[in-house]
């Protein structure tokens, strides 16, 4: 029996040479409610526990509750359950016999030997949602699964201890009050609702998560801090306390604990089978000596050398520059090849098309960070209202708990098939988007020196508007799958999942789409040239080299883009600029 299970108030040891017909050997423990001792049982010619309890008001009512412990323990079979054999009350006493179980609680466990691997944690959750399962069948519900009530014996043994806090589960009691252990507690009960299969369900993945963490995922000092904890959604991942265990583990701690019952699992059998998917599996083992992980003090990463960091810091600052030149050189080229001009008649560097790429891409991320801004003070104002207005806070935890639920029903919670659905979205977005505005795409690839008016009409200034639809629609699509892949990224970090090919895939795509964003934007913004006339006909000078001028005219017949001589008396230029598109 373990110490920690034990519950009582005044000490009773030292006055009992024996209690009934058990003989006292030794005291074993005391706690807030009782003391407990090591007896000896000469009917059955063994040693037992003995758990005595004098209640702070010796009431009939208490001391029947405290009966009651012994009723639902003998209600349970199972070889991870300790075996209740008798109770007794004598006085304002109290006394529960149970098997005597030499060990070591989980508790002290972890304190003593450390957190234990993943592996190692499933196997005692096997046993605890066997020994649950039985409970739960016996139609009795612990709540109060917890590291300091149960016991690994010295064999190897887990035992399910301490039924102080049970009940029946179709209890009705009038007495609704919570019963347990706040770190351990469901968030339902906590909140003063009733205790439930998924309460215990509950217990069980904060005690997996302390096995290998010795911490919980909500911590706080009094029921209030728990409670608005929970309210507040302050709850550290497991993969952020443990990078390195597996993410199946990860995630069937995740499922256990959700902040809603229905994302829980549905019964112990259910939750059985996954963590024996994870033994199964080989789930990676630590040395058993393991230091403990503390998420309050965590080991300082070893400094990256300094040739390590420079080059960090030069890629960060390369990779950008080396992008933003390549968009730059993306429209420069489509400009240059739609106008059917060279290199020598643009006279442009290819330095320069640094100064187009940035060009190209301000538009847009002006437009996105307005939108991103917008969206991070709407986000602001409606955190700061969960936080002050009750009913608020209730409406977000609504809406969080049944977008997780729907996230787990179709499997989003996995970041294997998030990411697959994040590049199928990312797919028809841009798929979408590109026929929405293909006569854009269009009239971008059509060269001036073939096409009619009509295959390049949507280039004119008249369609400004859808310009600057096309700019601002493609700088949100980019946004929301930016922030799409930051998320699919962000759960893989949390159940420490390997990099799964759709991600790279969806970056990829990310990257096409800013290709799209500035593919036109030369020909839509920048299509302004001198205005001329050759033997009579409308012109633009698209370009001057030594000796001759590239004119572009668009009455004129096919081919409208021809080089001529300079100087020639047939071309008149006129000083003035407009678009090339202009009827």
């Amino acid at each position: 029996m373990s110490d920690d299970s034990v519950t009582v108030s005044e000490p009773v040891g030292g006055r009992l040479p024996a209690w009934g017909s058990l003989e006292i050997l030794e005291e074993i423990g005391r706690g807030g409610f009782g003391v407990v001792y090591r007896a000896w049982d000469p009917a059955l010619a063994r040693e037992v526990a003995l758990k005595v309890i004098r209640p702070r008001e010796p009431r009939p009512d208490a001391l029947a509750a405290i009966l009651r412990e012994g009723q639902l323990l003998a209600r349970v079979r199972h070889a991870n359950v300790v075996a209740v054999h008798g109770a007794l009350q004598i006085g304002d006493e109290v006394g529960l016999w149970m098997e005597f179980v030499r060990g070591r609680t989980l508790s002290q466990l972890v304190k003593e030997d450390g957190p234990r691997a993943a592996g190692e944690a499933a196997v005692i959750g096997i046993s605890l949602c066997q020994a649950t399962a039985a409970v739960h069948q016996a139609g009795v519900l612990h709540r109060d699964i917890k590291a300091h009530n149960i016991m690994r014996e010295a064999g190897g043994r887990i035992v399910l201890m301490d039924f102080g806090a049970g009940q029946m589960l179709d209890a009705r009691s009038d007495d609704e009050r919570a019963s347990g252990t706040p770190a351990y507690m469901a968030p339902e009960v906590l909140a003063g609702g009733r205790a439930t299969a998924r309460s215990d369900i509950y217990s069980l993945g904060v005690l997996l998560y302390y096995l290998v963490t010795g911490a919980y995922p909500v911590e706080g000092h009094s029921w209030t801090d728990f409670i608005l904890a929970h309210a507040r959604f302050e709850r550290r991942p497991l993969g952020d306390v443990r990078p390195d265990v597996p993410s199946r583990f990860v995630r069937i701690v995740e499922r256990a604990t959700a902040l809603h019952p229905d994302d829980r699992y549905a019964s112990p059998g259910a939750m059985l089978a996954d963590l024996s998917a994870v033994v199964a599996g080989g789930a990676a083992a630590v040395p058993r000596k393991a230091t403990r992980t503390d998420s309050r003090r965590k080991s300082p990463a070893p400094k990256p050398k300094a040739t390590s960091r420079t080059w960090v810091i030069a890629a960060a600052i390369a990779g950008p520059l080396v992008g933003i030149w390549a968009l730059g050189a993306v429209t420069t080229i489509a400009f240059n090849l739609t106008l059917g001009r060279s290199a020598e008649y643009s006279g442009e560097s290819v330095l320069y098309w640094w100064v187009w790429g940035f060009r190209a891409l301000i538009p847009g991320l002006v437009q996105a960070t307005i939108v991103a801004l917008l969206l991070a003070l709407i986000a602001a104002v409606w955190n700061v209202s969960t936080r002050i207005a009750p009913p608020a806070a209730r409406f977000a935890e609504g809406v969080r708990v049944r977008r997780r639920a729907w996230a787990a029903r179709i499997g989003l919670d996995d970041p294997d098939t998030a990411a697959q659905a994040l590049l199928a979205a990312q797919i028809a977005g841009v798929a979408a988007f590109c026929w929405y505005f293909r006569d854009i795409f269009s009239a971008s690839i059509s060269f001036i020196d073939t096409a009619s008016p009509h295959d390049v009409e949507v280039l004119r200034p008249e369609y400004l508007q859808r310009h600057q639809a096309y700019n601002f629609t493609m700088a949100m699509l980019i946004l929301a799958m930016s922030a799409g892949l930051y998320q699919v990224l962000e759960l893989r970090r949390q159940v420490h999942g390997a990099m799964h090919g759709s991600i790279a895939i969806s970056a990829g795509v990310v990257g096409i789409s800013f290709v799209v964003l500035v593919l036109p934007y030369r020909l839509i913004w920048h299509n302004g040239f001198e205005m001329a006339s050759h033997d009579g006909q409308r012109c633009y000078i698209l370009g001057e080299r030594a000796a001759t001028a590239l004119l572009y005219c668009p009455d004129d017949e096919i081919p409208k883009v021809k080089e001529v001589a300079i100087p020639d008396p047939a071309l008149q230029r006129s000083g003035r600029f407009q678009s090339i598109y202009t009827r």
